[in-house]
C-alpha cells in the first residue's frame, strides 16, 4: 500500500452532501482528486478508497529516466524529492551525504549487488568512524528499499556492518603489594601515623574515612 496516498474524512459541502479528498505526491508536487454528491459519509469514504487503489496501480510515482531501469544515483534524486514533506531535514542531509559517499550510484538499480555494498565500505573505513559509515549504509539501505516498493527490484542486497574490536590497553596501576606495604609501615617510627597507615592500607579506608574513626567502631574481639 502506498502510504503518500492519503484518503481525507468525508466532508458535507453547503448542500448538505458528503465529498471525499485524496491527496498524493508526483514526482515530489502534492496534488488531490475530490469527489462528491454522497449522501451517506461511507459511501463517500468507500469512493475515495477506490481512487486510491486506481492511483496506487495506474500512477508512475517515481519515472525517473522513462525507463525501468534507473541509476541509483537517478532514483534516490527522485525519491527524496517524494520525501520532501516527510523527513526532516536532519534526515534529508544525511540522505545527500549518503549518496554522496555512493561509488556505485551511476550504476543501474536493478544490478547493484551485496559486493557492490561491501567494496564501497570497505573504501569508507580507510577514512570515516563506524558511526558515519553505519549512517551512509543505512541511507543506501532506505533508497534500495524504496526500489523494492516501487517494484523496480524485487529484493534489496543488504550488507552487515561489523563493528571493529577495539583494542585492549591494559593500565599498570600505581599500586603496592600487601608485602610491600608492611615493610613500608614498618618503617614508620611514629606511633599513630604508624596505625593511621596501617588502618587505611589492610582495610581499604580513605583518610578522612580512617580519620573520622573512633574506639566503638573496632572490634577488639
Amino acid at each position: 500500500m502506498n502510504d503518500r496516498i492519503v484518503v481525507h474524512p468525508p466532508k458535507k459541502d453547503k448542500k448538505g452532501l458528503y465529498y471525499v479528498t485524496v491527496s498524493y505526491y508526483y514526482n515530489g508536487e502534492r496534488k488531490q482528486k475530490r469527489k462528491s454528491g454522497f449522501k451517506l459519509s461511507k459511501e463517500a469514504k468507500k469512493a475515495g478508497e477506490e481512487i486510491k487503489e486506481k492511483l496506487t496501480e495506474d500512477m508512475p510515482v517515481i519515472r525517473v529516466t522513462g525507463t525501468d531501469r534507473p541509476t541509483f544515483k537517478d532514483f534516490a534524486e527522485e525519491y527524496m524529492k517524494i520525501m520532501t514533506n516527510t523527513w526532516s531535514p536532519n534526515t534529508m542531509k544525511n540522505r545527500k551525504l549518503s549518496l554522496k559517499h555512493c561509488d556505485f550510484a551511476h550504476k543501474k538499480i536493478n544490478d547493484i549487488t551485496k559486493m557492490d555494498l561491501a567494496v564501497n565500505v570497505k573504501r569508507l573505513e580507510e577514512s570515516y568512524s563506524h558511526n558515519s559509515i553505519s549512517s551512509t549504509l543505512s541511507g543506501w539501505s532506505v533508497f534500495l528499499n524504496a526500489a523494492v516498493e516501487y517494484s523496480y527490484i524485487k529484493s534489496a542486497p543488504t550488507y552487515s556492518l561489523k563493528k571493529k574490536k577495539e583494542k585492549t590497553v591494559v593500565k599498570a596501576e600505581n599500586v603496592l603489594s600487601i608485602e610491600d606495604a608492611m615493610k613500608a609501615i614498618e618503617k614508620i617510627s611514629d606511633r599513630e601515623m604508624k596505625l593511621y597507615v596501617l588502618v587505611g592500607a589492610t582495610c581499604g579506608g580513605r583518610s578522612g574515612e580512617v580519620l573520622d574513626l573512633n574506639v566503638n567502631d573496632i572490634d577488639f574481639s
